[in-house]
């Protein structure tokens, strides 16, 4: 019973470190982003980093668990909120959505070439070629 608890009590603990995100930007964006500012972008309140400089968002697709955690967590809305948000800003002209990709390896490649772009990975799947300006669980 007690190699059970500690089992038990160990998973737990362990369960944030499988479960991290990460919101991703280009190395040369030198703009001081906070989640509120992440929260904007992907809400379509704010088309540009806090710098000034255009903001392109990137979403991995419905399919992904990443995205589903990031509507909830960062975001606070569902997907049919989201998409009902971004089909109105589109409809009446006032914003572009989301560009939506299939793999995390897009979105690492597509913000690493494009100092405009942010997305948002599952942490693990992080290497150096981008930098990390937020993290959700």
């Amino acid at each position: 019973m007690y190699k059970f608890l500690i089992f038990a009590v160990l998973c737990l603990l362990s369960q944030p470190a499988f479960s991290a995100y990460v919101v991703i930007v280009n190395q040369q964006n030198t703009a001081s982003i906070t989640i509120d500012d992440v929260k904007k972008i992907y809400s379509g309140k704010m088309a540009s980093f806090p710098d000034g400089t255009l903001a392109k968002p990137i979403m991995l697709t419905d399919k992904d668990p990443a995205r589903k955690v990031f509507l909830d967590k960062v975001l606070q809305m569902n997907e049919n909120r989201f998409v009902a948000i971004w089909a109105k800003l589109l409809f009446t002209g006032n914003g572009i959505p989301p560009i939506e990709l299939q793999s995390t390896e897009q979105v690492l490649q597509l913000v690493y070439s494009d100092r405009y772009a942010i997305g948002f990975i599952h942490k693990t799947q992080l290497n150096s070629s981008v930098k990390v300006v937020a993290e959700f669980r």
